[in-house]
């Protein structure tokens, strides 16, 4: 039961008395949990240690709390930050939206040195902040979906030109109070990398170079084909039935390039009804392949279209990950820290 939000200067505190299995490999979502009302806070609460931002939701901003014995930054026990704080919190905290971004305006930019790694997913990422949270002194924020579901709702509730919204103060100010809430309690001796979900990475790149214009950005990249094939078989190692549900032809690389040069020639023509006969009216229809190399697609073109906003940021691919792991971590470093990759 949960109480109204009737009191917009304050924090609504509500305890996790249970959640929903399905939420370890979704995206977050408040249904995945059964909620209490407890009690309401002052805006400052969330500026306490333990209180994680969660995701940013509709006209809402939500935060976690987790037990003082949970490191959730610990990328071997939690190799994906939002699943961490899906299984683990103890309280979920909600806060208006407006009321977010005029506690971030009080806020100073973050203390610490810290980066962003962007990616298209199954590129080598999950190994590389494994990696580099091994090192002392660095912590690694590995996956967070802080923005995601924000970008969803104006694109899909809002009717928003999503290319639009991303280039506007009201976008640049919701990142900017993300990373100021995210980095609030890492001091200045800290070392903070800030991997992204996969998923529309390169939509941060507006806001990130506008607001934070002297920080880093890693990308990581990795060809379209085998970047689906790799996601179906992520998801087949986890037992989802997606020969008999999704997946409806063969899984080889010539129907892959058939398919996305179908797609391709639809984007650059403009015709976005050849897409649409690709797929059925349904989702459960749809060819799991075709749908990760579109998702591979869309990440490769926005990074295209945005990367060329800053100066700031390196791009490396898995194949190079796979060749030479040193040598790209050490130029990872190298790149957010000028340090050298211990031998």
């Amino acid at each position: 039961k949960r109480a109204g939000m009737s009191r917009s200067s304050q924090v609504e505190v509500v305890k996790v008395i249970a959640r929903s299995p399905s939420a370890a490999g979704g995206l977050q979502d408040e249904s995945h949990f059964i909620l209490w009302h407890q009690q309401f806070h002052e805006l400052e609460y969330i500026l306490e240690p333990g209180v994680t931002l969660y995701m940013i939701d509709g006209d809402l901003a939500y935060f976690v709390k987790t037990p003082k014995n949970i490191e959730l930054y610990d990328t071997q026990e939690y190799p994906f930050f939002y699943m961490a704080q899906q299984q683990m919190c103890s309280h979920v905290i909600t806060m208006p939206l407006d009321n977010f971004l005029h506690l971030s305006s009080t806020l100073t930019m973050p203390q610490c040195q810290w980066a962003t790694l962007l990616h298209v997913a199954r590129c080598g990422s999950t190994a590389v902040t494994q990696c580099i949270n091994k090192l002392p002194d660095w912590t690694v924020v590995a996956e967070s979906c802080f923005i995601q579901k924000h970008f969803y709702d104006q694109e899909c509730k809002n009717s928003t030109d999503l290319n639009n919204y991303i280039q506007t103060e009201r976008c640049f100010d919701v990142v900017e109070g993300c990373i100021k809430f995210m980095l609030k309690d890492f001091s200045s001796e800290s070392k903070v990398l800030i991997k992204g979900f996969g998923i529309g990475d390169a939509t941060l790149i507006p806001a990130l170079t506008s607001r934070f214009p002297d920080q880093k950005i890693i990308w990581m990249q990795r060809d379209g084909i085998n970047t689906a094939i790799s996601h179906f078989r992520a998801l087949y190692s986890l037992s989802y039935d997606l020969t008999s549900v999704y997946f409806r032809y063969p899984l080889s690389s010539y129907f892959l390039q058939k398919a996305a040069s179908r797609i391709i020639f639809a984007i650059t023509n403009g015709m976005m009804s050849e897409f649409a006969e690709l797929i059925s009216p349904t989702v459960t229809s749809c060819d799991t392949l075709v749908l990760h190399y579109w998702r591979w697609i869309t990440n490769s073109v926005q990074y295209e279209r945005y990367h060329r906003l800053t100066s700031n940021i390196c791009v490396y691919h898995f194949e190079d990950f796979i060749a030479d792991q040193a040598f790209v971590l050490t130029q990872v470093l190298v790149l957010v820290d000028a340090t050298v990759w211990p031998a």
